[in-house]
């Protein structure tokens, strides 16, 4: 009854067809009457060569007869530029090419969502804002919904020509929710022309002060074993150490391909593995152990009592006191409860020390207060996974200032200037806006930890596995390795404050 293609309650002004071998015939006669009646068809690719899966000549009348294009290219989206609803560009004219969006009608309003389709390569030096513009079909008062703070303003418009134009600066995490509301007659909201900012850059050349949250951590996996406490096999990883046990008592396996430990019937615990673990220190230092299961624990000689006096990171992960280090080696003895659905798990030794790593040498040495930005593995901090604050100065003068801190590796950094929380940078450009009164100011930067070099699988060498199921951390072959690899860990770039002149 008119030019448009109806299908259910549909009606479609364009059809585009993809790039097709065959075409079945019900869909030619269709197509056919829809192209003489007015319908706009475009065609990707080459010409089908068959009807009906029966090669044939029968579409290219039609395919002559409509719009052809190679692929599904810019070029062709120009060619729907009247059937389209929106059209994203950006400041050059050019279509950006890695943006989705959705577009949804609610009564007279529509909701218009845009986020980025692809991840940047360089997330940690991410590209600079862009400008997009945003042009809607129809007479439009958008409304700008920030889904972080939960607040609405209103932003710059111009409709004309019965379209609605806008434009925006998107960086490389942003996204954009709109609120379309019905307008009538030309309106528009200026926009206020935006002008460059030269400032002072100061940066940091060198250590500066940092403590952590909570106690440093050398992480014990590496063992003599032995059966009956006298007898010890060579020094081995713990989860290889378990597996060889449950060899030795006709235990199945606990690697997560065999029965998971709750669905196993309870039974009397009636095996007490030992485990013997040496490691260097160049300090003397109070220390605790964190563990999952003990019976007896023997410090460099001393018969140490086991009580819990808390836990480290997980409530099934006990603390207690150890002892105190002493300079050269240490002995650390551990006799384990064992069975079908008790598992060894690796040790922790907690205190206020530093860590070395060499390969598979560990040494505990004396604690550091200064630190480099950087990875803090290779800085006494290996197996540490709590938060960091790194602390130092700036002088400024009465200014408005921003704080980049663009490359760092935990969960999330959160600033404080003069002990007031000040927010955190989380996307890009990972800037933080800042108003500072004259004279020094405290600034410290909080970067919150993750456990992935505290409990993840640290002897799986294979960089590119990034999915962490029970195997990774039953690597083997060359997907193995007794030495530790550590990931990257701390703000890895000097943070740079830029200071501009306050306004007047």
């Amino acid at each position: 009854d008119d030019k448009a293609l109806h299908v259910g309650a549909m009606a479609y002004d364009a059809v585009v067809v993809p790039n097709l071998e065959t075409m079945r015939s019900t869909t030619l006669k269709i197509l056919t009457e829809f192209k003489n009646r007015g319908g706009k068809l475009i065609f990707v690719g080459d010409c089908p060569k068959y009807v009906d899966a029966v090669a044939s000549d029968k579409v290219r009348a039609l395919y002559a007869n409509s719009l052809c294009f190679g692929s599904a290219s810019m070029s062709m989206l120009d060619a729907l530029r009247d059937e389209r609803e929106v059209r994203v560009v950006g400041s050059d004219g050019k279509y950006p090419g890695d943006f989705v969006y959705q577009l949804r009608a609610e009564g007279e309003r529509r909701y218009f969502f845009l986020a980025h389709a692809e991840k940047e390569p360089v997330p940690d030096v991410p590209r600079t804002a862009r400008k997009l513009v945003l042009t809607f079909k129809g007479m439009w008062k958008p409304l700008l919904l920030d889904t972080f703070t939960g607040r609405s303003r209103e932003i710059p418009y111009e409709c004309k020509n019965g379209q609605t134009v806008l434009s925006r600066q998107v960086n490389m995490s942003d996204s954009l929710l709109l609120v379309l509301t019905p307008t009538d007659g030309e309106s528009c909201i200026p926009a206020v022309p935006w002008k460059p900012r030269t400032g002072k850059a100061l940066d940091i050349k060198g250590e500066v002060s940092y403590r952590r949250e909570e106690d440093n951590v050398l992480l014990l996996d590496m063992a003599e074993w032995s059966v009956d406490g006298k007898a010890f096999e060579s020094t081995e990883e713990i989860l290889r150490i378990d597996m060889a046990l449950r060899a030795v008592y006709g235990y199945p396996l606990a690697d997560g391909r065999d029965k998971q430990p709750w669905v196993i019937t309870p039974e009397p615990i009636t095996e007490f593995p030992t485990l013997r673990f040496t490691f260097e220190s160049e300090i003397e230092a109070p220390v605790k152990l964190a563990y999952e299961e003990a019976c007896e624990v023997i410090f460099n000689g001393e018969k140490t009592e086991v009580s819990e006096d808390g836990y480290y990171v997980d409530k099934s992960i006990h603390t207690m006191p150890l002892g105190t280090l002493k300079k050269g080696t240490n002995e650390l003895i551990v006799r384990v409860p064992f069975g079908k659905r008790l598992s060894i798990e690796y040790f922790y030794l907690l205190g206020d020390f530093d860590v070395r790593v060499d390969g598979c040498r560990k040494t505990v040495l004396a604690p550091s207060r200064q630190i480099g930005f950087g990875d803090v593995t290779s800085q006494g901090l290996p197996f540490y996974g709590g938060n960091l604050i790194y602390e130092t100065e700036w002088e400024t003068p009465a200014c408005e200032a921003e704080l980049r801190v663009s490359r760092y590796r935990g969960a999330l950094i959160r600033v404080f200037v003069d002990g007031e929380d000040k927010g955190a940078p989380m996307f890009a450009l990972y800037t933080l806006g800042l108003k500072l009164t004259e004279g020094k100011h405290r600034i410290e930067i909080k970067l919150y930890g993750n456990r992935a070099n505290t409990f993840d699988c640290l002897h799986n060498c294979d960089e590119g596995e990034n999915y962490r199921g029970p195997m990774a951390w039953y690597s083997k072959d060359s997907r193995f390795s007794y030495d530790y690899n550590l990931n990257k860990f701390g703000i890895l770039n000097s943070p740079v404050l830029t200071v501009y002149p306050e306004a007047k």
